[in-house]
């Protein structure tokens, strides 16, 4: 089975008001990223609420610093099955199994 990310929403921030072309390039960079963090076992499912990173000049996403990011996200995520913690930055889950129970 091969890892995949789901992104669920993004919430794009900038200085001037963000039109259609600039979201059209962060789905764009986002689509063709890998985000999977390399220790995250490929039955895990990573949940993260919150990630910020910075643009490039382009206006796309800087994808170099969001994977360290997600990476240590994951490291220091919840682990809801052994200890609920709701209030988590993120939550790993050993299967789809775990998620559901």
């Amino acid at each position: 089975m091969t890892a995949t990310a789901i992104i669920g929403s993004v919430r794009l921030h900038s200085r001037a008001r963000p039109d259609v072309s600039q979201r059209l390039r962060v789905e764009s960079r986002l689509a063709g990223a890998d985000l999977v963090p390399p220790s995250l076992p490929p039955s895990a499912i990573l949940i993260v609420r919150s990630v910020r990173t910075r643009a490039s000049s382009d206006g796309k996403p800087d994808l170099r610093e969001l994977r360290p990011h997600l990476e240590a996200l994951h490291r220091r995520a919840a682990r809801p099955a052994r200890h609920p913690d709701l209030g988590a930055p993120a939550m790993v889950f050993a299967s789809e199994a775990e998620l559901v129970a």
